[in-house]
C-alpha cells in the first residue's frame, strides 16, 4: 500500500532587508559590553541574521518574548547599557520597555528594586498597561 504524500502549505514570507555592514558585530559588541548573551536571540532567514532582545516574564508572568532589535535600534539599545549603570544584566528587558513604552509587570518591578526606577521612568507617560494589577 502507497502512502498519500502529505502535502503542507508553505509560508512564504517576504525577504527582509539585508542588514548594513557592521550590524552583526555592534549587536554582539553592545552585548559583550553587558556581559548579558542569556538575553539576546537571533533568528536566521533570507534577509540574513536577526537578532532579538529576550524578555520572559517582564509584560505578562509566565510568557517568553522577544523584541526585535533593527539596525535602527542601535543608538537606543547603546543607551540603555549605559543608562543601566553595573546593572547590565537588564539590557534586554530596558530596551525592550523603552521601545514599546510600556509598563512592566508591577511584580517584576518589586523583584527587581535596584532597577525599578530606571524602568519607571523609560515608561510612556500615557502608558496604562498593567495598572490595575493586583
Amino acid at each position: 500500500m502507497r502512502r498519500a504524500a502529505q502535502h503542507k502549505a508553505r509560508v512564504v514570507r517576504p525577504a527582509a532587508p539585508p542588514a548594513p555592514d557592521g550590524y552583526c558585530e555592534t549587536v554582539l559588541r553592545i552585548y559583550n559590553r553587558a556581559d548579558n548573551f542569556d538575553g539576546l536571540l537571533w533568528a536566521c532567514g533570507p534577509g540574513g541574521i536577526r537578532f532579538f532582545a529576550r524578555c520572559p516574564n517582564l509584560f505578562r508572568w509566565a510568557d517568553e518574548d522577544a523584541e526585535l532589535i533593527g539596525p535602527h535600534d542601535i543608538e537606543l539599545l547603546e543607551q540603555c547599557l549605559a543608562d543601566l549603570g553595573p546593572w547590565t544584566g537588564f539590557l534586554s528587558e530596558l530596551f525592550t520597555v523603552r521601545k514599546r513604552g510600556a509598563r512592566p509587570l508591577w511584580m517584576w518591578l518589586a523583584e527587581n528594586p535596584n532597577v525599578a526606577d530606571i524602568f519607571e521612568k523609560a515608561v510612556r507617560p500615557d502608558s496604562t498597561e498593567h495598572d490595575d494589577q493586583v
